[in-house]
């Protein structure tokens, strides 16, 4: 038998090597711009940074990121490299990851966790582009490593601190996650306890640390309450919002890989249309049986839960049963956030949960293995192949047909193709979206292209320069799935 260590060594590395296919075809909007622009400005000199990216809650973001970005822009402003700086920090995250559960979790429980960890398709497309929420995975990674060396390093606090400001700076999720995190610091016995104590043997790290964390917040505090962006928020706030039941679906889609394909893609016309007809369908349908794996789950922990009138607390021992109790609590108190205060949640508002997310539909899958039914481990192992295959399909339609009209757009690989040659035209140009078009958002294209001729190709002559002699209207369309372009030269008037 393959040892335990072994085995997450290997689920580890086919989890890197699925995150570094085909590096060049990730996704590459007006988001990815925006970031890669923001870097420019920070590295440029302009450290004093009161904000971000406009958030989802029409609030601006902390600035963050803005430094983050600054930092990778100092090493390359090539789309393309920084891409593979962050797909290189979620890589770096993964053996981090298995070595934490290696060490706290029993071989079976463990296995399972890490291999839904490492191969989830939402894990990996939300590790390849340049986006803040691609970020809060090897960061967060990062602080539950520091948190397990607390005890005997206290000083670690301090470092512990920078790095939680880090991740509430990259999404505002982060600020509902954290909330619920000291909830369940109050509720769950063994954290309440552990937490007074480190607090009570290292006053003054602790001080130093909570005002270490705030001070990385002072830029930002001068936007909110100096320069009213706080009013945003209250504008947001005050419009008229509805109840919706998105973040009950998007919570189960994330635990289980289904309607990944619908998302980024379009859904099972596309998968119909395939050469082999209805194949990814036939290997997809069975990822949703992900689903009663993570009810049963959820269900068996909150079962497991036991609270204590007298310590006004909840009892559990254990990291693994600790844990357990943590995912619970964070991921029915997001989902159930995100509906009562009628937020228009988004996949990626689940990223920075998404570990406790997958820890119940391991449990739940644990669980199914203990029943010891006729046909369970061969349906497992159908789940699990439907898992992997979920990202593979994707990847494949992407590099076939050079990106996707829903969320995934056009590939970077066909816009950096588009700025070759636009470059070999070597004059003075004019970019244009011609009227024959049909591909949504194509305007974005356009700026990224000159993006990537100014930044990448260094011609920024081709397309700053006044006065040019030539107009190159681009095509984008879209035939059957497939995104196409075409140059179209004309003489200026």
């Amino acid at each position: 038998m393959i040892s335990y260590r072994n085995v997450l060594i290997i689920i580890s590395a086919a989890g890197i090597l699925l995150r570094f296919l085909f590096p060049a075809c990730f996704e590459f909007k007006a988001d990815e711009l925006k970031a890669l622009e923001l870097g420019i400005d920070a590295s440029n000199g302009a450290w004093y940074i009161k904000h971000g990216m406009l958030s989802g809650v029409g609030l601006f973001n902390a600035p963050g990121f803005s430094y983050l970005m600054g930092l990778f822009t100092l090493i390359s402003r090539d789309p393309f490299i920084v891409n593979l700086i962050f797909i290189i920090l979620n890589c770096a995250a993964l053996p981090v990851a298995a070595f934490l559960i290696y060490r706290r979790f029993e071989r079976l429980r463990g296995i399972i966790y890490f291999f839904l960890i490492s191969l989830s398709p939402w894990m990996i497309v939300y590790s390849r582009h340049i986006w803040a929420q691609n970020l809060l995975f090897p960061f967060s990674v990062l602080a539950a490593l520091l948190l397990t060396r607390l005890k005997r390093k206290p000083w670690l606090a301090v470092v512990f601190a920078m790095v939680l400001s880090i991740i509430l700076q990259l999404h505002q999720s982060s600020i509902f996650f954290y909330f619920l995190f000291l909830f369940t610091s109050l509720v769950i016995e063994p954290i309440r306890k552990a937490v007074f104590l480190f607090i009570k043997q290292n006053k003054i790290i602790s001080v130093l640390s909570m005002a270490l964390f705030l001070l990385t917040f002072v830029s930002y505090f001068h936007h909110l309450f100096i320069d009213s962006g706080i009013q945003r928020f209250f504008d947001f706030a005050g419009a008229p919002h509805s109840f919706s039941k998105d973040a009950f679906e998007q919570v189960i889609q994330m635990a289980t890989g289904t309607e990944f394909f619908l998302k980024f893609v379009g859904g099972g016309r596309v998968l119909y249309s395939w050469p082999i007809t209805g194949l990814p369908n036939g290997i997809l349908v069975f990822g949703y049986l992900l689903i009663p794996a993570f009810l049963m789950g959820l269900y068996k922990i909150a079962k497991s839960l036991r609270y204590s009138r007298e310590m006004k607390s909840i009892l559990v021992k254990g990291d693994q049963d600790i844990f357990a109790g943590i995912s619970v609590i964070v991921v029915t108190g997001l989902t159930l956030m995100y509906f009562l205060l009628k937020i228009n949640s988004h996949h990626h508002y689940f990223i920075i949960i998404i570990p406790f997310i997958l820890f119940i539909s391991a449990e739940g899958i644990y669980q199914f293995l203990q029943y010891n039914i006729r046909f369970t481990k061969q349906l497992v192992v159908a789940s699990f192949v439907a898992y992997i295959s979920t990202y593979l399909f994707l990847l494949l339609f992407v590099v076939i047909n050079n990106g996707s009209v829903k969320n995934y757009g056009l590939a970077y690989k066909s816009q950096f193709r588009i700025a070759e040659e636009v470059s070999r035209l070597g004059a003075p140009i004019d970019l244009k979206i011609a009227e024959s078009s049909n591909l949504p958002k194509s305007h974005e294209y356009i700026e990224n292209v000159k993006y990537i001729i100014k930044n990448v190709q260094k011609a920024d002559s081709i397309v700053s320069s006044p006065g040019a002699a030539l107009v190159i209207n681009i095509e984008f369309s879209l035939n059957e799935n497939r995104l196409n372009y075409k140059l179209k030269k004309q003489a200026a008037n």
